[in-house]
């Protein structure tokens, strides 16, 4: 998974992260445990293993896509790439 965020002035991000990181329960759970709204994160932790095999499936069969792509007024592009 690749995330940028490239905004016209400003420091430029650019991230690479394995899309197993996807399945880290400890990340749901500091979510959780520090999130003030009433999203259960819990939930959403038991489910991603499951929605990342899918993910790969897909990615082996199709190719990557762009899962987000914005461009906004002043200039900001981000782009989130599966």
């Amino acid at each position: 998974m690749t995330i940028k965020v490239l905004p016209k002035d400003g420091p430029r991000i650019r991230l690479w992260l394995p899309l197993g990181v996807l399945k880290w329960r400890v990340i749901y759970r500091a979510l959780n445990k520090r999130s003030k709204a009433s999203f259960d994160f819990k939930d959403l932790g038991e489910l991603m293993p499951r929605a990342v095999k899918e993910a790969r499936r897909f990615i082996r069969r199709h190719g990557h896509f762009n899962l987000v792509e914005v461009q906004s007024a002043d200039g900001t592009y981000v782009l989130i790439r599966l």
